[in-house]
């Protein structure tokens, strides 16, 4: 059974593959790690290895899609018919035998058989909202523990496809792990020549400090030295 506190990079060095894995080329493995962590947005060390996946076996079966309406359309489609709240931020959750009760900011309280709390992970840990009684400590500590990355995506407009057409996502392996490492092209799905580049963790962090300019800059280099049609600059 995998250690509950053991992180994905310990998990992997102690692995009987790991040393198997160190012939390929590290760049390649590298950029395989990359790919590991993108989804949680975070690097190895801070992933569990128990539960750094765990969202897996809630997929949704199939292939990969992408909603070429946006998602709005499915969340106005959910809340259809629902009665939804504007403007009624909760201030305390009172829970127990006799049901649920919130109340907001305003001093308006609602009342119900039971409450689903979908709060950010953020709110939770700052105690923005007060739980009457406290939360179980099991479930506290859980909370404080979890961690959140960051990850971010750059939209380029192009007139054309200098990319291969049939493919609707290349790798690029960079000597920083995690730096634009995947490109996403939304020509088949969009309709549209537009090429969107992923980075994550501390990548995506320094990222959003950065002038526009220079970040177009920085994708459009990695672009230029994969593809020899690649124009100086996007469209948009």
């Amino acid at each position: 059974e995998m250690p509950t506190k053991q992180s994905l990079h310990t998990a992997i060095l102690q692995s009987e593959n790991y040393p198997s894995l160190m012939r390929f080329d590290p760049a390649i493995v590298s950029w395989i790690f990359a790919n590991h962590e993108w989804p949680c947005a975070a690097e190895l060390h801070e992933l569990s290895a128990q539960w750094w996946d765990l969202d897996s076996a809630e997929e949704f079966p199939g292939e990969h899609c992408l909603v070429s309406s946006g998602y709005s359309c499915i969340i106005e489609r959910m809340a259809k018919n629902i009665n939804i709240r504007y403007n009624w931020e909760v201030e305390s959750i009172s829970y127990g035998a006799h049901g649920v009760e919130l109340r907001s900011s305003h001093g308006l309280v609602e009342a119900a058989a039971k409450c689903i709390v979908t709060l950010p992970l953020g709110v939770l840990q700052d105690g923005w909202v007060k739980f009457i009684p406290e939360l179980p400590a099991k479930k506290q500590s859980a909370i404080d523990r979890i961690g959140f990355g960051s990850s971010n995506k750059v939209a380029l407009v192009f007139d054309e496809p200098f990319w291969p057409v049939d493919e609707d996502h290349f790798g690029h392996i960079s000597e920083e792990r995690g730096h634009y490492y995947m490109f996403i092209s939304l020509l088949r799905a969009a309709k549209a020549p537009v090429l969107v580049a992923l980075l994550y963790g501390e990548k995506a962090k320094e990222m959003e400090s950065q002038f526009e300019q220079k970040v177009i800059r920085e994708v459009m280099s990695i672009l230029r030295s994969n593809f020899d049609r690649c124009p100086k600059r996007p469209k948009a």
